[in-house]
């Protein structure tokens, strides 16, 4: 299952089989310069991502942090957070998020 939010060029790919678990996992693939999100979300629960390929930078509440290839994340949802691809590539990254959003 593949999201694309309106607003956003970012695309959600749905990885786990299906939202029926207490885990979701999801690949995010940001374009160079791109934002996941307008603004910073916060939502119950928590999150741990892992970039695969490119940088992003995870904006956590008033924290900023620069993420590399290889680099991994934990956050607590509840503090307003963003994505954005500072690299000049295709950022992909793999989370796992609870309890299930999309």
């Amino acid at each position: 299952k593949t999201i694309q939010l309106a607003n956003s060029s970012a695309v959600y790919e749905l990885l786990s089989p299906d939202l029926n678990r207490n885990i979701e996992f999801l690949s995010i693939t940001l374009e160079p310069n791109e934002p996941a999100s307008e603004g910073l979300i916060g939502h119950e629960g928590e999150e741990c991502g892992l970039v695969l390929k490119g940088e992003m930078l995870v904006k956590y509440g008033d924290q900023e942090y620069i993420l590399k290839e290889g680099d991994s994340i934990y956050l607590d949802s509840r503090t307003p957070h963003r994505f954005i691809n500072i690299g000049t590539e295709r950022c992909i990254s793999i989370w796992a998020m609870t309890p299930p959003t999309f």
